[in-house]
């Protein structure tokens, strides 16, 4: 085997490692995802959050299809954030609300839609 034929060998084997690696936490997060919505499937909606999503807007964002909004947790209805510790946070008064008093308004982290005043995600900062 020549130099040739083995620099060849390695870079083929680094482009396989790269791309593994670079696929894994895709993968990893799928899974996630479907663990979350196989607990969710037999519960029922509660009827705050189902009061809150007849209003919505029609660019509403919905957190179970937007990526960034499933990634951070976000809910329509900040009562239902199983992960927030601060009962009076929702994006109301986070930083990154740019709706001011509105019901709904947009979101300087989640794109793509109005995230709901009444809403709550795990990156609420309070306003300053």
């Amino acid at each position: 085997m020549n130099t040739h034929d083995s620099r060849r060998t390695f870079l083929k084997t680094l482009g396989l490692v790269i791309g593994t690696l670079a696929v894994a936490p895709v993968l990893k997060m799928q899974n996630v995802f479907a663990a979350e919505a196989k607990k969710a499937k037999g519960k029922a909606p509660a009827k705050a959050a189902a009061k809150s999503a007849a209003k919505a807007p029609a660019d509403a964002i919905d957190p179970k299809t937007n990526v960034t909004a499933k990634a951070l947790g976000y809910v329509h209805d900040a009562n239902l954030a199983k992960d927030r510790t601060n009962k009076k946070s929702h994006c109301g008064d986070c930083n990154y609300y740019l709706g001011g008093s509105a019901p709904y308004g947009k979101c300087q982290l989640i794109t793509g839609g109005e995230v709901s005043a009444a809403g709550w995600c795990r990156s609420w900062s309070a306003k300053a």
